[in-house]
């Protein structure tokens, strides 16, 4: 096996880990808002976390008009 096979399957394991289909087969509870803004550890420029844990009101504004979400939308 190769090590893209490898780590395509150790991948597709985790991902039907988490829903149940695989191992102990329990369907975890994703976690809520308040618990990843509460427990964050993400910064300004990782892509992982919420930002709304370390953006400002001003960088989740500039944030959502880059993505192009608008006001009232």
């Amino acid at each position: 096996m190769s090590m893209e096979d490898y780590k395509k399957k150790n991948y597709q394991y985790g991902i039907n880990h988490m829903y149940g289909k695989e191992g102990r087969k329990v369907d975890y509870t994703p976690k809520s808002c308040s618990n990843v803004i509460a427990n964050s550890s993400s910064a300004e420029g990782e892509h992982h976390g919420c930002p709304f844990a370390y953006k400002s009101e001003l960088g989740l504004i500039s944030l959502m008009k880059r993505m192009g979400i608008v006001e009232g939308s």
